[in-house]
């Protein structure tokens, strides 16, 4: 049994499957205080539906004349539209990844710092093993009087993947990839936890490793805890590696990331 199939054989269990990048590879020492970025849980104000086919409605606060539908179907899966009150449309109807077996959470917080609210839908793949820890956020982030939805693929999906590095409260958003490696120094295969910053502007998402030196950090799996960067790959396996796995993750979404997410040409 080679590597990778003896990884996504082991049953892996995490007591905290909320933590954002798994807890034991997190590119923060555990001791180290980190700075959140501000994301709040947003209120579900009505639920209505029948059987395997509801729709919620949340809001910031009971009194918000904003609302988000989020549309839970058994078989059909995620739909999210954003009204009004009086029922004018600002997001129109569409489909978001994620198994509704697995759950969903809804935040808000401002993401660009434009002064307006912008929303989070947090949803699961449902695997098992590994695959347990794959999600999906789907931002939906403000843009003049409209919004732009941004769908991200990523591990261990948690509000504590949003953080505020240089404390100027501006936010960064840690993005955790596990990547199969290849021949290192020490002439074994491994495979990583890797974790890169973005930041969002405008109704853009953006990489923004420039913000920390320690990014993209490149953790080897050992089956023990572990936070130190990896030295087993020169810095061209990384970005050949890391550009392999970003860019088929999102060449499939349904709407085009923005250009800004890719890596160097």
């Amino acid at each position: 049994m080679n590597q990778t199939i003896a990884i996504f054989s082991l049953l892996f269990v995490f007591t905290e499957i909320c933590w954002a990048f798994p807890e034991s590879y997190s590119p923060f020492e555990n001791s180290e205080i980190i700075a959140k970025y501000p994301v709040y849980t947003c209120i579900m104000i009505n639920r209505e539906g029948s059987t395997g086919n509801y729709n919620h409605i949340y809001s910031k606060k009971p009194e918000s004349t904003l609302l988000i539908n989020l549309s839970v179907s058994e078989k059909d899966g995620f739909s999210i539209k954003i009204t009004e009150q009086s029922d004018n449309v600002l997001l129109l109807e569409r489909s978001i990844d994620g198994n509704p077996i697995a759950g969903f959470d809804v935040y808000w917080s401002d993401l660009n710092e434009d002064g307006k609210d912008d929303y989070i839908i947090q949803t699961w793949e449902g695997g098992s093993g590994l695959a347990a820890l794959l999600g999906y956020f789907t931002f939906i982030v403000s843009s003049v009087n409209s919004y732009h939805v941004i769908p991200i693929t990523t591990m261990a999906p948690s509000i504590d993947d949003f953080v505020d590095l240089n404390n100027n409260n501006k936010c960064q958003f840690v993005h955790t990839i596990f990547i199969e490696g290849e021949t290192g120094k020490d002439g074994k295969r491994h495979n990583y936890w890797v974790n890169n910053l973005f930041e969002f502007r405008g109704k853009d998402i953006v990489l923004a490793n420039n913000v920390d030196k320690r990014f993209p950090k490149w953790i080897m799996y050992t089956y023990k805890p572990n936070h130190k960067a990896t030295n087993q790959l020169s810095d061209k396996q990384k970005e050949r590696l890391l550009r392999e796995e970003l860019r088929p993750f999102y060449d499939n979404i349904k709407e085009k990331i923005t250009s800004g997410f890719t890596t160097t040409p």
